[in-house]
């Protein structure tokens, strides 16, 4: 099992480390090792001054390679060799440790955030996240795969992929009973098969050998700005549900949704709205109703939260009368009788 943990947040408490290092030492049976080498140290991924400008003056470079050891490299010098990822893993974040797979980075010089359960060491550094880019191969053919929330872990040889987390990303999944592989999927198109070996799951992946990247095919590449936000008055209008057009001025004159933006603000009629307006029944000029006097009507309803509401109640008694709208709350610490 592969967690985060952000080391920001930690608590001091002898207690909770005496269990999280009973936890950790039962799981090292079944822990995969990502590869990394030792235990990390606290000067492990540290930089000086220097190398600091380095990485906060290279942010728009394509590649992590470039400002890791800040110097520049020629493509041939691009690590092009294959590497293996880990399957069915209980990881919850995909981890890698080559810096060549990503496209974008962004670097942690802080390094206060740590993955437990990568190897027999307490806790592993994280020195950075972004979306790598990498090519496998799919019956033969070349298919190219991009992961968002790639954590880099400096020395780690193997990769770790989190179904779950690849899932919440909108990949989906196929197993073969046959050959027994895992066939991942993404928008319909089989990116990744990952194949039994050695009592676990894994598949093969390389760097583009050109060192550039390489996007999947029939799904252009986007660039989304704040231009995206820029739209016609009618426009809005009809997004947000047929709202009175002077509410939407307001809204953007006074900035109070980000991000929204006009570039007309002039409205035309409104069908729908006309419609909606000659369709409407008139306002009552008083409530008429067959409740005349109070305790006519009464209503009740009885709410069962979860046993673990952080209370000692188990139900809450709810009524109503039915003339004057007058509510009661019941607290009740059994639900029987």
């Amino acid at each position: 099992m592969t967690t985060r943990h952000d080391a920001s947040r930690e608590v001091d408490s002898s207690s909770e480390n005496d269990e999280l290092e009973e936890v950790v030492s039962r799981l090292d049976a079944l822990i995969i090792d990502a590869g990394l080498v030792g235990d990390s140290s606290e000067d492990e991924g540290l930089v000086t001054s220097e190398e600091e400008e380095v990485r906060e003056e290279s942010d728009s470079h394509a590649h992590i390679g470039w400002w890791y050891d800040g110097q520049d490299h020629d493509e041939g010098e691009v690590n092009t060799s294959s590497g293996w990822w880990y399957f069915d893993t209980a990881a919850n974040v995909h981890v890698t440790g080559n810096p060549w797979y990503y496209v974008t980075f962004t670097p942690d010089p802080s390094q206060s955030q740590h993955i437990q359960g990568v190897t027999a060491a307490l806790a592993s550094r994280i020195a950075g996240v972004g979306t790598v880019a990498v090519i496998t191969m799919v019956d033969g053919q070349q298919a190219t795969v991009t992961l968002n929330d790639v954590f880099y872990v400096p020395g780690a040889t193997n990769g770790l992929f989190s179904i779950g987390l690849a899932a919440e990303q909108g990949f989906d999944f196929d197993y073969d009973r046959q050959t027994e592989d895992f066939r991942v999927q993404d928008e319909g198109r089989t990116v990744i098969v990952a194949s039994p070996h050695e009592a676990t799951w894994g598949f093969q992946v390389t760097h583009p050998s050109n060192g550039n990247y390489v996007g999947p095919q029939d799904q252009p590449l986007s660039n989304f700005t704040a231009a995206e936000g820029v739209a016609s008055l009618k426009l809005w209008h009809e997004r947000l549900g047929h709202t009175c057009p002077q509410y939407l001025k307001m809204m953007v004159d006074k900035g109070l949704v980000r991000g929204m933006l006009m570039k007309q603000r002039d409205l035309d009629t409104c069908d729908a709205c006309h419609i909606g307006k000659q369709k409407k029944k008139p306002h009552l000029k008083k409530l008429e109703r067959n409740t005349k006097t109070p305790n006519q009507v009464v209503y009740a309803d009885l709410l069962i939260p979860s046993k673990d509401n952080g209370t000692r109640f188990e139900a809450v008694l709810i009524i109503m009368d039915g003339f004057s709208r007058f509510v009661t709350l019941h607290m009740l610490t059994t639900t029987s009788g």
